[in-house]
């Protein structure tokens, strides 16, 4: 994993700067997975500063995040990693894998934008 996140970081770094997004940090978020199977759920992130992450249930562990432009990656348990995309400041798309090989399409949305609770 950490030799994951080194790639990351030195892509981001070679791409023009390595720096989280600034508008991230102070903002919590809903995710929705498309279903990959029975344990794919909702989830909520809260984004804090210099890449540190909370994932709303304390048993999964949002290891770290990552942020370039409107790019945003994201680590969970050491498990999984998304790649998204920011919209508008209030959306986010994008794709997530696992070390199993599952992938899956997300989207998420910030809370306090155009939340309006899980469907």
């Amino acid at each position: 994993m950490k030799k994951l996140l080194f790639t990351i970081l030195f892509t981001l770094v070679l791409s023009g700067g390595a720096s989280a997004i600034e508008k991230l940090p102070g903002t919590t978020w809903a995710f929705t997975p498309s279903k990959i199977d029975k344990l794919s759920q909702p989830f909520q992130i809260q984004f804090y500063d210099y890449g540190k992450c909370k994932h709303i249930k304390e048993s999964i562990r949002c290891y770290y995040y990552l942020g370039h432009k409107n790019k945003l990656h994201l680590i969970l348990n050491e498990y999984s990693i998304s790649v998204g995309i920011i919209n508008n400041g209030n959306k986010i798309s994008g794709d997530g894998s696992n070390i199993e090989g599952k992938k899956w399409k997300f989207t998420a949305i910030k809370i306090g934008s155009d939340y309006q609770g899980f469907n």
